[in-house]
């Protein structure tokens, strides 16, 4: 068995994800419980950069 590099922030991390899923449950859209995390994240001080935004072309007009 291999042993985790960052043993205390994957603890935390896992902490953090555990908290949003017992308060909102399940059944809500990703955005939801990614902002949740978000927000716990700056609760307990961990850092992290939000998912970027791309724009999406599809069917553009000629």
């Amino acid at each position: 068995m291999k042993e985790l590099i960052e043993k205390e922030l994957v603890f935390k991390i896992t902490g953090c994800a555990m908290e949003v899923h017992n308060e909102l449950g399940h059944g809500l859209r990703e955005k939801t419980y990614e902002r949740a995390l978000c927000r716990e994240f700056d609760l307990q001080a961990i850092s992290y950069n939000p998912q970027a935004i791309y724009p999406v072309f599809i069917k553009v007009k000629k």
